[in-house]
């Protein structure tokens, strides 16, 4: 069996009638980003959630992390000649934590939006969260939040502040398509009409599931092959960046999917996989305590030399990290600690599909294949 990689689309999901859209942020409890679309991917919330604020940000500027996903990138070149936009990147260090000192040397008074990515379930520090919110009173400045990687953690006063809200939903769900665009209630919204939810991608992403299916009952078979499939599932969504509705499919799962079930399942997988890996040599474990209740892991993420060479033993073994992220330094120069976390870090999947059997699997494979080097 397959541990990471896509999901197989849960078929008994998609044969039951949505009995009730509705979809709890934890993040809100408040009940502030009541006014939402959902959409295809994170790419168009990120799309749909820009052009809300176009009018307002015309001719200005957005600072950006300067670690980051290249499709944050992708996203805003599709409304930037339309809007005059452009970007900056102020720094993170290595704990992924927004380096303040020199976001507020980016703050030209041209700057009118502050993008902040909350990574691998752990939101930004309270300090950075009172003192992003004090800048957007003071300088009228927005703030986008991307929840992609916190969906479901909670820790109130550290997000849920921005007056933009973005994620990916179909990073944690069976499902082959689907992101979360979500505004603030005081932010004023206007109609934007959403697309076919069928297109290239969702068939892409269906065809992998089926294929998943395949490679799980088929042990030996040739990786390249699944992977070969994954890779063209990725690249499908860079093509077609109409912002379009969810599949009715990708609706069903989503909102009858068991949430609790969920995060319950994560944090038990993920509180396996860091006690095995805690104390071994040549790794450092970037992420939350699994003690801490108010966050929800999205992954375990590694940080080891050689990172390149760990990806593809394990993914030998059929264990398929993924990497977060190759920076497009093609586009901007991003500081050292960014660099250092780019061509470091693995992170290992400890999703619903899995148990604490797999977790263990997976960081036996870990830890001998880091005790064979030199």
């Amino acid at each position: 069996m397959l541990t990471g990689g896509f999901y197989s689309v849960d078929a008994a999901l998609i044969c039951e009638e949505v009995k009730e859209e509705e979809f709890l942020l934890r993040c809100d409890g408040e009940g502030r980003y009541a006014r939402r679309a959902y959409v295809n991917n994170g790419r168009t919330a990120t799309i749909y959630a820009l052009r809300q604020a176009g009018e307002r940000m015309w001719g200005k500027k957005i600072l950006l992390p300067d670690y980051l996903c290249v499709s944050v990138l992708t996203a805003i070149d599709c409304v930037k000649e339309e809007y005059g936009l452009s970007c900056d990147f102020y720094r993170v260090d290595e704990k992924l934590e927004i380096d303040m000192e020199d976001l507020q040397r980016k703050l030209t008074p041209d700057v009118g939006m502050i993008y902040v990515i909350h990574y691998f379930a752990v939101p930004q520090p309270e300090a950075v969260a009172a003192a992003l919110s004090g800048l957007a009173r003071e300088r009228g400045i927005l703030i986008f939040e991307d929840l992609t990687q916190a969906l479901f953690s909670r820790a109130q006063g550290r997000m849920g502040y921005g007056d933009l809200i973005a994620a990916s939903t179909r990073k944690w769900f069976p499902m082959t398509d689907g992101g979360l665009a979500a505004l603030r209630d005081t932010f004023p919204a206007k109609e934007i009409s959403l697309g076919d939810p069928y297109n290239e991608a969702a068939y892409r992403e269906l065809l992998i599931s089926v294929v998943r299916e395949y490679f799980d009952k088929n042990p030996g078979c040739d990786r390249e092959t699944y992977l070969k499939f994954e890779r063209e599932a990725n690249a499908s969504r860079y093509i077609d960046l109409e912002i379009r509705g969810m599949t009715e499919a990708s609706r069903r799962v989503f909102f009858n999917s068991d949430k609790e079930e969920l995060i319950r399942r994560r944090r038990e997988n993920y509180a396996c996989l860091y006690e095995e890996l805690e104390d071994c040599r040549g790794l450092r474990l970037l992420g939350p305590r699994p003690d801490d209740s108010d966050l929800t892991p999205f992954g375990l993420v590694i940080l080891c030399e050689d990172r390149d060479r760990l990806y593809g033993e394990l993914t030998a073994r059929d264990i398929v990290p993924e990497i977060q992220w190759i920076l497009p330094t093609d586009r901007y120069q991003p500081g050292e600690a960014a660099r250092y976390l780019s061509n470091h870090n693995l992170m290992l999947q400890c999703d619903q599909r899995y148990g604490p059997e797999d977790m263990r699997r997976t960081a036996a494979a870990v830890k001998e294949l880091l005790g064979r080097r030199p």
